[in-house]
């Protein structure tokens, strides 16, 4: 189990690291191959992962958690074939939309069962809100260096934690596949500080990420107030955008961005220890 758990946690490392050392993405004249190479590791990273944990997708998928790998190569596909190609505004809408198809595809099952259509309606609104918002702010806020990324790793790893500590080894481990792709695009980022090496892949991983949560306030229990801090972690990419870090430098704004998502995901796993002993308590 040691062996396995270790594989599953460095797999996703491993690819993205092959897929940008064939991209030779060290260069300065391989920002096009990364637009699309990045996007791609960051899916066949997650892929790997789910289908070492839970098998092959079976189609149709059975639970919310079949639908996983499905909207990942899915997320994929919309960047490669639509991001570059549709105005920046048609972009945000087809954010929300895409947004509100995972919200929809993973919490369906509840539909007139556990929640009533008005309530259903509001947690849909409510997740779709914060999922597109997210994905479109950190797709267009992800600055060049190793910021965006390693906020997107640290982002992971409290999800990975959350979703561990409220009952779900599974997801936590899902969530812990795209930290692992983080890894080589924060080092990556070292090397390229002019270059926004998580361009298009933001998108896809806060998407991703986004779904995880969803799918741990719905079935795993995890706190609301929980899976909203979760949820919102990526936003720390814009501390580096304050008045008083903007002009500072490198160094400066991205260190103040990974200790604003430190932050975040210290507080959503401090208010998850605390529900989880308060419960075990009864």
């Amino acid at each position: 189990m040691v062996v396995a758990g270790l594989i599953i946690a460095l797999l996703p490392a491993v690819i993205c690291a092959l897929a940008l050392v064939a991209l030779r993405a060290w260069r300065p004249d391989s920002d096009a191959s990364l637009r699309w190479g990045a996007p791609l590791a960051v899916t066949a990273g997650f892929v790997a992962a789910q289908t070492m944990i839970d098998g092959a997708p079976r189609i149709p998928p059975i639970e919310a958690s079949g639908w996983f790998s499905i909207i990942a190569v899915t997320l994929a596909l919309f960047v490669l074939v639509l991001r570059s190609r549709v105005p920046a505004k048609l972009w945000a809408v087809a954010s929300f939309v895409i947004a509100l198809a995972i919200v929809f595809v993973i919490v369906h099952p509840l539909i007139g069962e556990s929640w009533p259509l008005p309530v259903a309606i509001a947690w849909i609104a409510g997740m779709t809100a914060v999922a597109g918002s997210v994905a479109w702010i950190v797709d267009r806020r992800a600055a060049a260096g190793p910021g965006a990324p390693a906020v997107l790793l640290v982002a992971a790893t409290g999800i990975a934690a959350g979703l561990t500590l409220c009952g779900s080894a599974r997801y936590g481990q899902l969530a812990g596949a795209i930290a692992s792709v983080m890894g080589p695009l924060s080092l990556l980022g070292f090397v390229r500080r002019d270059a926004r090496v998580v361009e298009g892949a933001a998108w896809v991983a806060s998407l991703i990420l986004a779904m995880l949560v969803i799918a741990g306030v719905t079935y795993v229990d995890v706190p609301v107030f929980v899976g909203l801090l979760l949820a919102l972690a990526p936003l720390a990419v814009l501390t580096g955008e304050l008045p008083m870090l903007a002009s500072g430098s490198l160094w400066k704004r991205d260190g103040a961005r990974v200790v604003a998502a430190i932050a975040i995901v210290a507080l959503a796993l401090g208010v998850a220890a605390a529900t989880v002993t308060r419960s075990a308590a009864y």
